[in-house]
């Protein structure tokens, strides 16, 4: 089952140094999954519920990276993204 590996932000531009200095993120905040997809904040929400990685039904509202370690289930690290501790 595909569940959030962690948070990102995708943005497109020139040069990393001209994407770091519009600081333009509002449009392209959302997370990468297991499946290594980049989807939005809204999917993101979705599948997090899905994956038992959230307890509350989003209901359309969009996650927060907040929401996948704020019951203590879930820890993360650079290697294995978000994973629920044992």
């Amino acid at each position: 089952m595909e569940s959030i590996r962690s948070a990102a932000i995708l943005e497109e531009g020139k040069s990393h140094a001209e994407i770091l200095q519009t600081n333009n993120f509002k449009r392209s905040c959302g997370f990468f999954t297991t499946a290594g997809r980049f989807v939005g904040r809204v999917e993101a929400a979705k599948i997090a519920y899905e994956a038992g990685q959230i307890l509350c039904d989003p209901c359309g509202e969009p996650l927060v990276s907040e929401e996948l370690w704020e019951y203590d289930s879930y820890k993360w690290s650079e290697k294995k993204g978000y994973y629920k501790k044992e």
